[in-house]
């Protein structure tokens, strides 16, 4: 059976004036990310937290690294994690639920222990790149989800000029109109999107892929604020990320992807966002 070692760890928030909506965890069998979703709504319902998807980040980490032991159902976890939250949430907005717009929604990735290997398993647009027998093996459940969301991203910058004073487009009547229509969409049959939110169905919906393990190999499981240095901002292959992760460790990388962000297209004209920089959580990971 594989050890599963933590080598390096970061999570830093995309703005100073935002809650890091991310969150990340481990335990003897299983390690994840999570990748909160920008609230869209006009008022926060849980209290006591940087915003509702912040909430869900922490609370779904909580239940993760608890429930994910040896041989447990991902997808049985999440069901749990979703009815709860859906539980939890519903008595804070005492019944009144806001609009599907402004529900809090997440994507995740895991990475568990098998008997012969491990084991990936999400939701969303997170990412794994794992090195193994000098190649790296990628695992995303909305793989290519990026270049649907740049050139959505380069309509509206192309309306709008940039970002201006601000760091993002949410600023934009129409921005935020067609965001909130496709955020109503999500964990239902017409969008085909699923996520991490008040939605049980969604844990029927995981995308779970198992990958031998033979050697020493290593794994760096990402957000996608983080997975943008490949693919969005193509400072890097997932070979050349995951080999500086190593000899380089994370905090670098962050740096990087901070500098293309505020330094090299802050305005988001050469590699058009929604966000100047987003939340970015990584976990390198090493298993012998």
């Amino acid at each position: 059976m594989c050890k599963l070692e933590v080598i390096d760890r970061i999570s830093a928030c995309g703005s100073a004036n935002r809650a890091n909506e991310d969150a990340l965890g481990s335990n003897d069998h299983a390690a994840f990310v999570i990748d909160g979703a920008t609230g869209l709504g006009d008022n926060q319902v849980m209290p006591d937290a940087g915003s509702d998807a912040a909430w869900l980040a922490g609370f779904a980490a909580a239940r993760l690294a608890k429930g994910l032991t040896f041989g447990k159902s991902v997808p049985a976890v999440i069901r749990d994690c979703i009815m709860q939250a859906k539980s939890d949430f519903l008595s804070a907005s005492q019944g009144d639920l806001p609009a599907r717009y402004a529900w809090p929604s997440a994507s995740f990735i895991v990475l568990q222990i098998i008997e012969n290997g491990i084991r990936f398993s999400g939701l969303g647009d997170c990412v794994a790149y794992t090195f193994k027998a000098d190649k790296t093996v990628t695992f995303s459940p909305l793989l290519g989800f990026s270049e649907v969301e740049k050139g959505w991203a380069s309509h509206h910058i192309g309306k709008t000029g940039g970002f201006g004073d601000g760091s993002d487009l949410l600023s934009n009547p129409e921005t935020l109109e067609d965001l909130r229509t496709a955020r109503a969409l999500q964990n239902t049959a017409q969008s085909g999107v699923w996520t991490l939110g008040l939605e049980p169905g969604a844990a029927d919906h995981l995308l779970e892929t198992n990958l031998e393990i033979s050697g020493p190999t290593y794994s760096l499981l990402c957000s996608d604020g983080f997975a943008a240095l490949v693919d969005t901002y193509n400072a890097y292959t997932p070979e050349t990320l995951v080999e500086t992760a190593i000899s380089g460790g994370l905090n670098r990388l962050l740096g990087e992807l901070r500098h293309i962000e505020e330094e090299v297209d802050p305005d988001g004209q050469r590699f058009p966002r929604f966000k100047r920089s987003d939340d970015a959580t990584a976990m390198l990971l090493r298993l012998s």
